[in-house]
């Protein structure tokens, strides 16, 4: 992160107190976990199960005597990666946003739906200049310090600040009539990204405040339609996607490799090349093997999983089919791939042919594992599915093809999720 100043910022514009309040107070319920912004989960998580944080334990710091962030967490919605320490936990996309919440041990979400959690992300109810504007000029918030910076080479103003409890924003008992706040407010290309760390009970503020300095030094900003997940993004019945993620670079898998009656076959640009070197191999080598189903969006997961539940009952769907946001077709690095042999069907006797037996043995070199493996229902959760095969790239998948661990376990034992792919 540049210390060097920021550019000045435009005249401000003369406003009447009962509009500062209301911005304000939307500024600050966006950053707080309150509100109604529409990506705001309505209970706010907070490190373990009270709604006061508990006390921070000590992080390891690296040889310059920095912070160290070991972990990586990634919100394409918005459109932000950050790096967190090691120990810490971070909001997984499904009860709340993905990377808006971190704190030194699990996250939890109290019944009374209070509490906050020690170091925050949150997009702003704002512009930059509003948010910025707003909490210079308020008589309801008292400003320690300003001071004008870059964050990942984007205008930011970094403040600390001491608030008084609003209305809305935590009316737990617990919550304490005043908190210190340390702020960076980053512009982000016509909206604001808002980073605090909080004064909490029973956490060590100072350090709370160099883990925020050094996490928004790992910060990278895209605009939320240019982002991809990882390659090797944990997806499975627990671990689901962004709210709201579609892959940008979806791109139609050539006609010909499509199952007949079933066209509109696509995946992800960086997983098409080697699907068609894959199943193009396999025709010399005497199998045609073909797509019968790849992308899906979100909503289309939502008609996929209601007609399974319709046919077979709930318990039953969830063996054979993901929630929305929870399946890997929605990466578009996935395919499910049949043959003449099957009946062009998606069928345990695929894995039983020599077709299915080639891509067992061929498909890792060409970037491809199997999700669903023959006995891994306990572990995977999901029935065997010998048509079901994903992109991790090639390193990965030879990788895992010799570990004998499911897909989930070997991505899971990653280092990090890996930057967006």
């Amino acid at each position: 992160m540049s210390t060097s100043k920021a550019p000045e910022r435009g005249h401000r514009r003369p406003r009447n107190a009962a509009y500062l309040l209301a911005l304000l107070t939307s500024a600050l319920l966006v950053a707080c976990g309150g509100g109604e912004a529409e990506d705001t989960p309505t209970s706010t998580p907070v490190a373990g199960t009270s709604t006061a944080a508990p006390a921070t334990p000590t992080v390891a710091a690296t040889a310059d005597g920095d912070p160290a962030l070991t972990q990586s967490c990634e919100n394409a919605q918005v459109g932000f990666a950050v790096r967190y320490p090691d120990g810490w936990a971070t909001a997984d996309g499904d009860a709340a946003e993905a990377c808006r919440y971190f704190a030194p041990g699990p996250l939890g979400m109290p019944p009374d739906g209070g509490g906050r959690a020690p170091i925050e992300f949150a997009r702003g109810a704002d512009g930059y200049t509003e948010l910025v504007e707003t909490m210079v000029d308020s008589q309801t918030l008292q400003v320690l310090s300003e001071e004008p910076t870059e964050v990942a080479g984007h205008e930011a103003t970094r403040f600390e600040v001491e608030t008084s409890k609003m209305s809305g924003s935590d009316d737990s008992p617990a919550a304490p009539s005043s908190l210190r706040e340390y702020r960076y407010v980053i512009a982000t290309g016509g909206g604001a990204l808002m980073a605090v760390a909080y004064g909490l009970p029973d956490a060590d503020y100072e350090q709370n405040r160099r883990v925020l300095d050094a996490m928004v030094q790992t910060l990278e900003l895209r605009s939320p339609g240019d982002w991809n997940v990882s390659l090797t993004q944990v997806v499975d019945k627990e671990r689901g996607l962004p709210a709201g993620y579609e892959p940008v670079d979806v791109v139609p898998i050539p006609a010909e490799y499509h199952a007949p009656g079933f066209p509109d076959q696509a995946v992800r640009a960086v997983a098409l090349e080697p699907l068609i070197r894959m199943l193009a191999a396999a025709r010399d080598a005497g199998f045609d093997i073909r797509v019968r189903s790849s992308y899906r969006s979100y909503q289309v997961q939502v008609w996929t999983f209601q007609y399974w539940i319709d046919q077979l009952g709930e318990a039953e769907a969830r063996r054979v089919s993901a929630p929305p946001g929870h399946s890997e077709h929605q990466l578009g690095t996935t395919a499910d791939l049949t043959t003449q042999e099957v009946g062009w069907e998606l069928s345990e006797r695929l894995g039983d042919t020599e077709a299915g037996a080639w891509l067992t043995e061929n498909a890792p070199r060409f970037g491809f594992a199997l999700s669903y493996a023959e006995g891994t229902e306990s572990t995977t959760g999901y029935k065997y599915e010998p048509w079901h095969w994903r992109y991790i790239g090639p390193d990965h998948a030879i990788a895992w093809a010799a570990s004998g661990l499911t897909l989930v376990e070997y991505l899971e034992r990653l280092p990090t999720q890996g930057a967006a792919g």
